[in-house]
């Protein structure tokens, strides 16, 4: 199951933390629609959304770091393309196989869920902290 969402994770930007909050429901909702047999249907959609939301999130990051002198901003542009280089993987690993596998499903929840946990924790409040200084 994924993890539920925590206002631990709050960094105190609220167009983040909404943003934040998207991903970790997209993630649930893949857990989900898995559990209820939708299969193949359900990581296509799950992979789609979270390719578009994450560039789009990522963008937004960086404009809100750059906007204020994050000093930072390279290495975590680097974190976001890390990411979105493991995601292009999974993706290419389902349109190889073409099937919806649990297995698939859960590796593209824990990745997103765990990643989204330990971003926001470890680097997300760096910058937040950053800003508010």
């Amino acid at each position: 199951m994924a993890q539920e969402w925590s206002d631990d994770y709050l960094i105190g930007i609220s167009e983040v933390d909404e943003q934040h909050k998207t991903f970790f429901a997209a993630s649930q909702r893949l857990c989900e629609e898995i559990l209820n047999s939708r299969g193949e249907d359900a990581v296509e959609e799950a992979l789609a959304f979270l390719k578009t939301y994450a560039n789009q999130h990522f963008a937004s990051e960086e404009a809100f770091m750059a906007k204020h002198n994050y000093p930072a901003l390279g290495a975590h542009k680097q974190l976001h393309a890390a990411f979105m280089e493991q995601l292009e993987m999974l993706n290419d690993e389902f349109e190889t196989d073409h099937v919806g596998s649990q297995d698939l499903a859960d590796r593209i929840e824990d990745m997103t869920t765990c990643w989204l946990v330990d971003h926001i924790i470890d680097e997300d409040t760096q910058y937040a902290k950053h800003a508010s200084e």
